[in-house]
This record gives structure tokens, C-alpha cells and sequence, in this order.
């Protein structure tokens, strides 16, 4: 895809949707450029991770290393903070008014 079209980002959340389609909203979500996996055991957890770098080489595309998370029980995503407990506000970017 040419540099600076604006449907860009649309297609490829598309081409992730292709790709993850049996995956999503099972063991993955994807928004863009982040993919998130998430699993009910460490066991599943590690097939599922395992998945997914799988799926992004079948299809020509690579994540960076660099800005991977794993073993964590909670990640920052899309701004909020996502763990076992649910979804909570990030408390670094609340500021005292």
C-alpha cells in the first residue's frame, strides 16, 4: 500500500482480522498495530503466544521484539490497563487537578 493513503489503517485492520480471524476475541485482540493475547491458563498461554508470531510469518509480517510484553499479568493498552481483574484507568496518566 502507497505511503500516506487514509484508508490505510483500515485495511490493515482487515488484514489482521484476516489473519487472526479464529483467534479473535478467543485468545487475541487486535487494534492496528497491537495484539494482545490472553489466556485462562499458563499452559494455553503458551500455545497461544506461540500462535501468533506463527500467523504474522505465514503472512510476510514480523513483530518487534523491543516492544513485546510477555509474562506479565497486566499490560497498558490502548491507553488503560488490562489484567485478570479486568480493565482499569492507567493512574500514571491521572494528573491532580
Amino acid at each position: 500500500m502507497q505511503f500516506g493513503l487514509t484508508n490505510a489503517p483500515a485495511s490493515f485492520q482487515n488484514l489482521l482480522n484476516d489473519i487472526f480471524a479464529y483467534f479473535l476475541d478467543i485468545f487475541v485482540v487486535a487494534y492496528i498495530d497491537d495484539i494482545m493475547v490472553f489466556s485462562s491458563s499458563e499452559e494455553e498461554h503458551v500455545k497461544h503466544v506461540a500462535s501468533v508470531p506463527q500467523r504474522l510469518r505465514d503472512n510476510n509480517l514480523f513483530a518487534k521484539a523491543s516492544k513485546c510484553v510477555f509474562h506479565s499479568s497486566s499490560v497498558e493498552y490502548w491507553g488503560d490497563v488490562v489484567s485478570g481483574d479486568g480493565l482499569n484507568m492507567d493512574y500514571k496518566k491521572v494528573s491532580k487537578s
